[in-house]
């Protein structure tokens, strides 16, 4: 006779089953879920750029020119106890990004010839406005925070607060070659290239319009008097980079990871997307890169956003940098 009641338990192996199951669709959705985390970051990152773009149009249209990529330099003159304000292209659209109160604290120091001590004041006065992270410039793919902890290895030539707002987009200065390698006191890696140089000779913050005779600047950015108008872009502005995605380094030295509100903020072409021999003493990278498989987001100087390839063509990627450099555009 069957007796009422008795339930029959899963045995150890069943068990063993179902958890081995389980493990297997967790191991193949983890996968995916990261897969469409990565693809959100992205396209975030995408919107920022789009943002930033809309922002040199609206400048444009007020000044009838882009910003120059940066403009001012450690000592003036020649006297070592005079230094100049910096600002960058980073800063001069702010009140085009919604944030005219930042600009308005900045702005009445730009160009500002100083003193050391007058330096020192400055740090002190604007240390919450370089420590305050600023969203439209940051890709959300980033391996670091925004705000970082500030170093420079001559403190007492530019503004360095303790802590600043780096920015995860730079200018494009083109693909840029100089004879005045040997004249900077920069260090290098010993490293080349694309073009067969050394380092120094294209990392985008040596090129300094009103300074040097045989640098030659091609993209739309530069340091110093390097303002251009869209009728200079006899290249196409569909063919042309305005500003592209970088990596920086977690202590905010370099060109690219130098603080927001001045400072370098601009790379060159003649390194391509994500080159192992981009890096520099100073900082992570000098030129463009992202922490997006397989490339990087760019905007163009139409204000349109495109991803390119890291296996686009040096000649094509370099073409892509000038501004009126007269090639034929490529593929990219």
């Amino acid at each position: 006779m069957r007796k009422s009641g008795s339930k029959r338990g899963f045995t150890l192996i069943e068990l063993l089953v179902v958890i081995a199951i389980i493990a297997v669709l967790i191991a193949l959705l983890l996968p995916a879920v990261q897969q469409a985390r990565e693809a959100a970051r992205r396209t975030q990152c995408r919107n920022n750029l789009k943002q930033l773009g809309l922002a040199l149009h609206n400048y444009h249209d007020a000044f009838l020119t882009f910003p120059y990529g940066y403009n001012g330099y450690g000592t003036t003159g020649g006297d070592p106890t005079s230094y100049r304000v910096y600002g960058s292209w980073t800063h001069f659209i702010l009140p085009y990004l919604d944030q005219t109160n930042a600009y308005n604290q900045f702005s009445p120091y730009l160009g500002m010839h100083c003193t050391t001590t007058q330096v020192t004041a400055l740090e002190t006065a604007l240390a919450g406005l370089y420590a305050t992270a600023m969203p439209a410039f940051y890709c959300p793919s980033s391996k670091t925070e925004q705000v970082v902890n500030y170093s420079w290895p001559w403190d007492t030539e530019v503004i360095a607060p303790a802590q600043a707002c780096i920015t995860s987009y730079v200018g494009c200065t083109g693909p840029n070659t100089s004879g005045d390698c040997a004249s900077f006191s920069y260090p290098t890696t010993g490293q080349t290239g694309l073009t067969g140089l050394p380092l120094c000779q294209f990392i985008g913050h040596h090129f300094r319009e009103d300074e040097s005779s045989t640098s030659s600047t091609r993209g739309l950015f530069a340091q110093n008097k390097g303002k251009k108008s869209i009728t200079r872009i006899t290249d196409g502005t569909s063919n042309t980079i305005a500003l592209g995605e970088t990596t920086f380094s977690d202590n905010g030295i370099g060109s690219i990871s130098n603080a927001l509100f001045g400072g370098w903020a601009h790379s060159s072409t003649a390194s391509l997307i994500n080159w192992p021999g981009r890096t520099h003493p100073w900082g992570n990278a000098t030129g463009f890169g992202s922490y997006h498989e397989g490339g990087a987001q760019f905007v163009m100087a139409d204000g349109s956003v495109r991803f390119i390839s890291e296996s686009v063509s040096a000649v094509a990627f370099g073409a892509a940098g000038t501004i009126s450099g007269n090639e034929i555009a490529g593929e990219f």
